[in-house]
């Protein structure tokens, strides 16, 4: 691709000359400059073909080293079974597209129509600022560790373990035909808790879910609250209730970050074959 980019602009440098010698020589020898430069062309496409081709099957055969050890590693291609019968128990249907990295669960309770929606696109956030403090942590506190015993190092290491990566949800409840608006609320899933970052009230259903350029540009000057946290307590507890009524509690983030691991890895998986495949085609 480079090389022809490189003809390309070299093109208008040399096309020009070509009129001025033509007009001092025979047709034939005109027809032979042309015929010569003809096949300097096709050996330079052929040429740079060949190259990008080794580039792909060396590209193909390292996807398909990275896939074989990844599906050596994960033998398990169908959905966990916490994660079937917590579908089972909670009344919710599962939403999702294969390729695609957002998933919903939808249900109704009563006239209400509760849709639960977050992405596994949050697994592969990383914060560089949290990175460097957990660096800073770790040198400070290994001199800590030196003096701890065996057992107490490997529960500190377990429970680090146990801290997965923070995945971002947002709940919309509706009553369709009863009331036009829509609650919305944001929380955040982490270690088998759920934690309610702040609530939305919609005038439109719509505008919760941000489908189009015009509703997300609404959504976003959409007064948000007051931050939960700085709520009355007892507010607090009446909207944690309300909410865990609705199956919108700690099961449902222990679902979250099982559901969303695994189709993370489907995924990867996934995407290499498809590249591995167009590799090779």
């Amino acid at each position: 691709m480079f090389a022809l980019r490189s003809a390309a602009r070299a093109a208008p440098r040399v096309l020009p000359r070509v009129p001025a010698v033509a007009g001092r020589m025979p047709i034939m020898a005109t027809v032979s400059v042309a015929l010569r430069s003809q096949r300097m062309a096709n050996f330079s496409v052929s040429a740079t073909s060949l190259q990008a081709s080794e580039t792909a099957q060396k590209l193909a055969k390292q996807l398909e080293r990275e896939l074989k050890f990844e599906e050596e590693a994960s033998k398990e291609d169908q959905i966990p079974e916490p994660v079937t019968e917590f579908l089972q128990d909670s009344g919710f249907e599962l939403v999702e597209t294969p390729g695609m990295e957002e998933v919903k669960l939808v249900k109704k309770v009563g006239d209400e129509q509760i849709t639960v929606m977050f992405s596994i696109a949050d697994l592969g956030f990383n914060n560089p600022l949290l990175e460097d403090e957990s660096f800073e942590e770790e040198e400070e506190s290994s001199a800590e560790n030196e003096a701890k015993d065996e057992n107490e190092i490997e529960e500190d290491e377990a429970d680090n373990f146990m801290d997965p990566t923070p995945i971002r949800i947002q709940a919309v409840i509706e009553k369709p035909g009863k009331a036009p608006g829509a609650v919305s609320v944001d929380l955040t899933a982490q270690d088998g808790g759920l934690a309610i970052d702040s609530f939305f009230y919609f005038n439109k259903a719509a505008e919760a879910f941000a489908s189009t350029a015009e509703v997300s540009h609404t959504r976003a000057n959409v007064y948000a609250g007051p931050s939960f946290e700085t709520l009355d307590e007892e507010l607090q507890d009446k909207a944690e209730a309300y909410l865990n009524e609705r199956g919108i509690d700690n099961s449902l983030a222990i679902f979250v970050g099982d559901y969303a691991n695994w189709k993370e890895q489907i995924e990867y998986v996934n995407w290499m074959k498809n590249l591995a495949g167009f590799m090779n085609s």
